[in-house]
């Protein structure tokens, strides 16, 4: 879980390798999104990653990741 800051802008990212490729996932921008909710979302992801699942495709269903 990491932030990215783009100057006045500031974003949520899950990074994650799947397949032998990183990958980044945004969830979302730090002033929408709370730590708490990002939290749970990564850790949803991390479960489907676990589990075999791209995480992209995860993320992609957002009933999921509610």
């Amino acid at each position: 879980l990491v932030v990215k800051n783009n100057g006045n802008a500031r974003s949520w990212l899950f990074r994650c390798t799947y397949q032998g490729k990183r990958i980044a996932i945004g969830l979302g921008s730090v002033k929408t999104v709370n730590l708490n909710q990002t939290r749970k979302k990564r850790d949803k992801l991390n479960v489907a990653l676990g589990d075999g699942q791209d995480p992209r495709e995860v993320f992609k269903d957002k009933k999921v990741l509610c």
